[in-house]
């Protein structure tokens, strides 16, 4: 019996000779040699050509070529290896030929052994991948390569529907799969050719608009697409969605979303119908007399404890679900296992619930006026009851917090399945905001001893992506502390943290992180005052991204951003007993067209109490915005931070080191001061200072308030009438 091995070499062989049969989309290498180079391109794609025939029952044959000339070493590097893309289930692919044009002008073959079949691997919700990998010789600088295959459907994921779309460019992966490249393209085009009996739509996307071109001959149409001269498309982050940035053209033979409603419906239907098994194991979950949402939750959990997500569909075609009582027999599915498993419990519980079909960011956001498969998730849409929302749930993050949605997916195309016609819609749910929340309290222990307490309470991407890392990260101590470190990052190696995790397998409670910093006994002149600070940085720094912005002047794309982000601090700063705080700086407030930091300080007896917060809104940039972005972000220092000394309580040298530390320009310092002068029963000390605060901020209704009670114990009745009017009008309550 022939080895695996012995198979695979002789469908190689098979593939290499059918070179000699295949007839040639472009001009011979030597011909397109002469193109002229594209100086400014570590590579050029001289020619990317793609004819598809579709036939009258929907199969369809298509051909594909590409050429690419190498400029630069690194260009070199990338396209040491080709791989072809295809899913296995529903296509089959050969490979006409691929040569190598040297730079001394020798044609050079493949090699039977430098050829590969592999699976794909991944978590691709709907697709059984695989991919034919070669390498040509002598990819150098100044060497041009080409390559042409075919494929033929085998199978057709959805009978009655031919959809697909045809880019200009080749995209290629960098060497060390960190990223790819779209080089620029010399001449493309798409060629498609439909019998005239069957329905025929299309779309261009993308803004180089090709040349069309619809030709009739006998039965069949076709249609004809031409780019020339397309610059490169530069891979970054924080881009726009492909659509606006890559020309391509779309095409379909149904602009029916009704028509995937019926199939989805006819696959899916079954699997969820009534079934004595999951009719016992709903009843066991919870109450009957339970609400719709303890029933609903009680599913969550339900899934969440006993099934897990695994990629189990293969040689299925990836869209047709197990039935429900299989996956409870398997203790495991895929996304739509699991939907088919939480509808069928649902609905024996008295809850109507849904299949819905979800583009996740990963496939972009398609326009949805063509009908075609784009969807590559499925998760569970319940309609609103009597006096309960609608509500997406999401059953297969592992330890999830309910109802397992990520806000990733807001706004994202879905389409409901109900067997009657459907609904194409967005993922609409009302979710958590996107907030990082750090809560503070420094004080000195028994023992003298500089102590921080630190919770990181979170919602939203926040939380999700907290959770998720915990999750699944095998060195998650090392890397908890790594993160809580950036608080204070000066003191890395001099403090002492102990850290937990709370919640974090809880489907309910949001994750939660505390930790303790330990400085020990502050060093330095032990009658010196303590001082304790605290900024908008340490937010920032845990929360934000800035090390992974790019620099803007290698910034090629809009930068986009859609989700709206809060960062907040509130932070408790307490001395030793009979000790006062003084503040010697504030942060300031910032506002700005990408961000804004709104800070505010407040004395109670013995405590300082500072709260930050920093609002980022969605953005959508110009490069030229971004550089302004960029530039904003990497002056946030200039919010200041808050820096709070503690004396201890004894007149003479309260006001001796008070006013030795105290800025003349900042508003927190001289509140401080009029306050002090106030306590002290110094009233008229205390009106130069309550004046300078206004001065340094009239919109301050705090300050405004502190001046009207010096002026009333200053016995100027109309002018601290006229100071608590401004204070109100300022929305400031004491």
């Amino acid at each position: 019996m022939p080895t695996l091995q012995f198979v695979a070499s002789l469908l190689l062989l098979t593939l290499l000779h059918s070179v000699t049969h295949a007839q040639r989309l472009a001009p011979p290498l030597a011909e397109q040699a002469t193109i002229s180079r594209d100086e400014a391109a570590g590579a050029q794609t001289l020619y990317s050509i793609e004819s598809l025939t579709l036939d009258t029952d929907f199969h369809w044959r298509s051909t594909e070529y590409y050429s690419i000339r190498i400029n630069d070493l690194q260009a070199a590097r990338d396209y040491g290896r080709i791989a072809i893309t295809y899913n296995h289930y529903y296509t089959d692919l050969e490979l006409d030929f691929a040569n190598v044009l040297t730079p001394n002008g020798e044609i050079k073959s493949v090699k039977a052994d430098a050829m590969q079949e592999r699976s794909a691997g991944g978590q691709d919700f709907y697709e059984d991948r695989a991919q034919l990998v070669f390498s040509l010789p002598e990819i150098v600088p100044g060497s041009i390569m080409e390559f042409q295959y075919r494929r033929k459907s085998v199978n057709l994921a959805m009978p009655g529907l031919f959809s697909s779309s045809s880019a200009a460019f080749w995209y290629q992966p960098t060497v060390g799969g960190n990223g790819g490249r779209i080089d620029p393209v010399h001449r493309a085009s798409f060629t498609v050719t439909v019998p005239k009996q069957l329905p025929f739509t299309f779309k261009q996307v993308g803004p180089y608009k090709p040349r069309y071109k619809k030709t009739r001959v006998n039965d069949t149409m076709t249609h004809q697409w031409h780019w020339q001269s397309l610059p490169s498309i530069a891979l970054e982050s924080a881009m726009p969605a492909i659509d606006r940035i890559m020309s391509r053209v779309r095409v379909s033979t149904s602009d029916d979303w009704a028509d995937v409603d019926r199939w989805t419906w006819r696959l899916s239907k079954d699997k969820f119908a009534d079934d004595k098994q999951l009719a016992v194991i709903a009843s066991t979950l919870v109450e009957q007399t339970a609400t719709r949402e303890q029933k609903i939750k009680a599913v969550y959990a339900y899934l969440q404890e006993n099934i897990r997500y695994v990629f189990a569909h293969l040689g299925r075609g990836g869209y047709e679900p197990h039935h429900a009582r299989d996956v409870v027999a398997q203790r495991y599915g895929d996304c739509k296992d699991q939907t088919v498993l939480a509808i069928a419990l649902l609905r024996n519980l008295g809850i109507d619930a849904y299949p819905a079909l979800v583009i996740t960011p990963r496939n972009g956001r398609p326009t949805m006026d063509l009908v075609a498969l784009y969807f590559n998730h499925m998760m569970v849409w319940i309609p609103a009851s009597e006096n309960e929302p609608s509500l997406w749930m999401d059953t297969t993050a592992d330890r999830a917090l309910f109802p397992g949605v990520s806000n990733y997916l807001l706004g994202q195309s879905a389409f409901i399945v109900d067997g009657k016609g459907g609904r194409l819609t967005t993922v609409d749910t009302q979710l958590s905001d996107n907030i990082g929340t750090l809560t503070m309290n420094y004080f000195v222990d028994q023992n003298e001893h500089l102590i921080v307490d630190v919770t990181v309470d979170t919602s939203g991407v926040y939380e999700q992506n907290l959770r998720s890392w915990w999750i699944h990260d095998n060195n998650r101590e090392t890397s908890l502390e790594q993160m809580m470190t950036t608080l204070f990052p000066d003191a890395k190696g001099k403090v002492q943290i102990s850290s937990k995790v709370i919640n974090d397998d809880n489907l309910w409670q949001p994750f939660v992180i505390q930790s303790r910093f330990d400085f020990g006994i502050p060093q330095g002149d032990p009658s010196a005052p303590l001082q304790l600070g605290v900024s908008a940085l340490q937010a920032f720094r845990l929360f934000g991204d800035v090390n992974a912005l790019p620099i803007p002047k290698q910034r090629k794309n809009r930068w986009v951003n859609k989700y709206k982000e809060v960062m907040t601090i509130h932070a408790t700063l307490s001395g030793r007993a009979r000790e006062l705080p003084a503040v010697i700086s504030s942060g300031v407030n910032l506002h700005n067209d990408f961000f804004t930091i709104s800070q505010s300080g407040k004395q109670t007896d013995n405590t300082y109490t500072v709260d930050i917060q920093m609002d980022f809104p969605a953005l959508d940039l110009t490069v030229e915005q971004y550089a302004k972005y960029y530039q904003a972000i990497s002056t946030m220092t200039n919010a200041g931070q808050w820096l709070v000394s503690y004396i201890e309580d004894s007149n003479q040298q309260i006001h001796d080191k008070l006013t030795a530390h105290i800025d003349s320009n900042d508003l927190q310092s001289q509140l401080s001061l009029a306050r002090y002068y106030l306590n002290q029963g110094q009233f008229e000390k205390a009106l130069q200072p309550a004046k300078t605060a206004v001065n340094l901020d009239d919109s301050n209704g705090e300050a405004w308030y502190l001046l009207g009670v010096v002026q009333g114990y200053n016995a100027m009745l109309d002018e601290s009438m006229d100071s608590f009017n401004q204070a109100t009008s300022l929305g400031y309550s004491p």
